[in-house]
């Protein structure tokens, strides 16, 4: 996580959500805790906010993720613990995707 989103994060937690007694930024009130369902919604509402008319959703934010850290030159290896993934072969799947992007701009030459 870079330093300036740390900070903002940070900042969100302990301003914003001072009745949650956690560091999870998408905890519930109520557990305490990440729950999926709840980032789900909260992103939606986000997305909404934004008046972004795209599918968002965690595994394409994730995705997208991955794929721009490759784009920036960051090694296989780092985004692997970035992403959690126990095998490497799990995150080649977004070299593979990045290569398709690369061939099909090649083909339009």
């Amino acid at each position: 996580m870079n330093s300036k989103l740390k900070s903002a994060l940070k900042t969100y937690i302990k301003e914003d959500r001072p009745d949650v007694n956690t560091d999870y930024v998408f905890a519930t009130k109520r557990t305490g805790s990440l729950s999926r369902s709840y980032y789900s919604r909260r992103l939606q509402k986000a997305v909404k906010k934004a008046d972004v008319n795209k599918k968002i959703s965690p595994h394409s934010i994730r995705h997208s993720t991955a794929v721009a850290l490759i784009k920036k030159g960051v090694d296989l290896a780092t985004i692997k613990d970035i992403l959690g993934h126990e095998n490497i072969q799990t995150t080649s799947v977004y070299v593979h995707s990045d290569m398709t992007r690369i061939r099909d701009a090649l083909e339009a030459i």
